[in-house]
């Protein structure tokens, strides 16, 4: 049987991420990095939620007692989570992750709670603590073919990825000699893998979001660059000479031109602070001016379409570790 190291390890190894909470909400202010943080903590603490149900449903089946006090302290965790997401679902960002940390906060008060429960029960069924440990092996191997599938797209697209592929081997191999251990029933090796497993998973996770960051970045700041060319030859059709617009409609296109490129020149300046709603909002409103430009010059031309560019979206594990990262297009 193992020694007093139990099954508690995995359960605090899954909110690892929630304990930086106060850090991660003063890292970046901004509108954009708030929103994906709160919806990564939410994400997080949710799933940590599902472990602990998952493990006091398992600890009951064992006819372990679960005290009234670590039962009515995990309730109050899932509703301050609940609560994190509709203040989230309400855009209130702030708020979500101050009600985040205050949910991690009875998660953490809840496994002291059960720490000595889940001891208990992993040291009379050998079983449940071996099944335990292959599970939280086996999301490991799921989490890293999901990477190894991004990184695969994301090369294939012409990305550098050489460094993220390096670490997902190591994971791998990590994982691999975890099973072989587990096998063995050398269980203190085993927790030491998964440990070392879920760090380079946390890793990987920052790695990814910075990939995708910069490539949403890179793909905005070239749609800018088209299109105030595109800006530039719509001003030179309206001042051409050869214009067949009447003076007013010229001075209706030509105060048009002028708001598009005020609001290109917004988009530009809350990409550069990484504000990507903001800037996104800014193009939806040049793209709109730029159609009211082409009616001015072919009013009986179909208006043309585009396509601003939408950043990435978050994709997040469901599985016993809850990681962000974000799917590059």
């Amino acid at each position: 049987m193992p020694h007093k190291t139990t099954v508690f390890v995995i359960l605090l190894i899954l909110i690892l991420p929630t304990i930086l909470l106060p850090q991660i909400k003063a890292l970046d202010p901004t509108e954009q990095k708030l929103k994906e943080k709160a919806s990564f903590l939410i994400s997080t603490i949710k799933n940590a939620n599902q472990s602990i149900t998952q493990t006091i449903s398992q600890l009951q089946n064992k006819d372990v007692l679960i005290p009234q006090s670590c039962i009515d302290t995990f309730k109050e965790a899932q509703v301050l989570v609940n609560q994190a997401t509709e203040a989230n679902q309400e855009e209130d960002y702030s708020q979500a992750i101050d009600l985040a940390f205050q949910a991690n906060q009875k998660i953490k008060a809840t496994l002291n709670l059960l720490d000595g429960l889940v001891d208990e029960a992993s040291t009379e069924h050998g079983d449940y603590y071996k099944q335990t440990l292959q599970n939280t092996i086996d999301r490991y191997y799921s989490l890293q073919q999901r990477y190894e599938d991004i990184a695969t797209s994301t090369s294939n697209r012409g990305t550098d990825v050489t460094a993220i592929s390096a670490k997902l081997s190591t994971l791998r191999t990590i994982l691999n000699s975890a099973k072989s251990n587990l096998n063995h029933e050398i269980f203190e090796l085993t927790e030491n893998e998964i440990t070392q497993a879920q760090e380079l998973i946390e890793e990987l996770t920052g790695d990814f979001n910075t990939l995708a960051a910069r490539l949403n970045i890179e793909k905005i700041s070239t749609y800018i660059a088209n299109t105030q060319q595109n800006l530039t030859a719509l001003k030179e059709q309206v001042n051409s000479p050869s214009s067949t617009l009447t003076s007013n409609t010229k001075a209706a296109a030509t105060a048009t031109i002028t708001q598009a490129q005020t609001s290109l020149d917004k988009a530009r300046q809350y990409l550069d602070s990484q504000q990507i709603s903001q800037t996104i909002n800014e193009l939806t409103n040049v793209q709109a001016s730029q159609a009211t430009v082409q009616n001015y010059l072919n009013p009986s031309s179909p208006t043309p379409t585009a396509t601003t560019p939408t950043p990435s979206p978050n994709v997040s594990t469901t599985n016993s570790t809850s990681v962000t990262t974000s799917t590059v297009k």
